[in-house]
């Protein structure tokens, strides 16, 4: 599976974790942008026969009027992940117990330096390495927070994810 950036990759990678889908693919994120990720996606070139496309919510409306290539799914909701998660930590109660008044994590800390919220800065927000150690490896923590409030959104992309293998084995026989 081709993933549009790192942080497609990670919460792609996060979202299949513990499922049998995830022992069948290789997940990784391209050197390109999601419009060479969607033309790759939509080619019908030998070279992109076998791959599978991960491309983020964004991108669900620029399809709302044309076919998603087969092989194809999106990440949950509408938004970049970046986005996605800045929006549901923002959202979150002050008290959750996410946030650590120990090592001076709180909700004002996290977005102290983000409140402008444009695109530029959640992704600044988002790759911030005092921020990061706070998230988890690979995002962890955050990414498992968010699942375990969004259980049916996760179901839902790991049944997309296997429909599109399983759609693509039968092709090939």
């Amino acid at each position: 599976m081709i993933c549009e950036d790192e942080e497609t990759e990670y919460w792609c990678k996060n979202l299949l974790n513990g499922t049998e889908i995830k022992q069948c693919l290789n997940i990784k994120k391209g050197p390109f942008g999601a419009g060479d990720l969607q033309k790759m996606a939509e080619s019908n070139h030998p070279i992109f026969k076998n791959m599978f496309f991960v491309m983020d919510g964004d991108w669900r409306d620029k399809y709302k009027n044309k076919k998603i290539p087969d092989r194809t799914v999106f990440l949950p909701l509408n938004n970049p992940p970046e986005k996605v998660f800045y929006d549901f930590l923002y959202n979150l109660s002050d008290t959750d117990d996410f946030w650590n008044e120990e090592l001076n994590f709180s909700k004002q800390t996290c977005f102290q330096n983000y409140q402008n919220a444009n695109k530029s800065t959640i992704k600044r927000w988002f790759q911030e390495p005092e921020l990061k150690e706070f998230f988890g490896r690979s995002y962890s923590k955050l990414l498992n927070k968010w699942k375990k409030e969004n259980k049916q959104l996760v179901k839902k992309f790991q049944k997309e994810v296997s429909e599109i293998l399983e759609n693509h084995l039968k092709q090939r026989e």
